[in-house]
């Protein structure tokens, strides 16, 4: 599992701004991985996550970490929802 952490220069032009916010986001994202584990743990895949700050003031720690929750049940979701909907019950092949 690997991540992808990028900060915009354009809203943040000083690169001490943008790297707070990497730090931020990494340690958001070492504290919340366990949600995607199971999800990582049962899969044959291998998984690349891209996380883009888009937002135009710092964030605190909190936030960091409420968004990173948020964002990775959303992964699960949808990833869980994509594989088992593509797939037929082995029942229903004659």
């Amino acid at each position: 599992m690997s991540f992808l952490v990028s900060v915009t220069k354009k809203k943040f032009p000083r690169a001490v701004d943008r790297n707070r916010i990497k730090r931020l986001i990494r340690e958001a994202i070492r504290h919340e991985k366990g949600i995607l584990q199971n999800l990582i743990d049962n899969s044959e895949f291998r998984f690349i996550f891209a996380v883009t700050y888009l937002g135009n003031s710092l964030p605190d720690s909190e936030i960091t970490t409420s968004s990173v929750k948020k964002l990775f049940q959303l992964w699960v979701k949808k990833y869980e929802k994509n594989s088992t909907s593509s797939h037929l019950p082995s029942d229903t092949i004659d």
